[in-house]
């Protein structure tokens, strides 16, 4: 029996772009509107906020701005 593929495009489909190891636990990650850049919120193990801005460029992922913080959502 063949299977219908138009039916499979239906649902949402989440692509990895770029894969990256951590250093901490991350909380939240959101888009920048518009641009190529990401937001990333998490904890450290010594309890730490950890909030960094990373821009993708050409497959990878570069780190561009990081600030040492107690958020743990964020919203824009």
């Amino acid at each position: 029996m063949l299977k219908d593929h138009s039916l499979q495009m239906d649902k949402p489909q989440i692509i990895a772009h770029v894969q990256k190891s951590m250093n901490f636990t991350l909380f939240d990650c959101r888009w920048v509107p518009c641009s190529a850049k990401f937001v990333v919120l998490g904890n450290h193990a010594r309890g730490t906020g950890a909030l960094q801005i990373y821009e993708m460029s050409h497959g990878d992922v570069s780190l561009i701005h990081e600030v040492n913080t107690g958020l743990e959502h964020c919203t824009y």
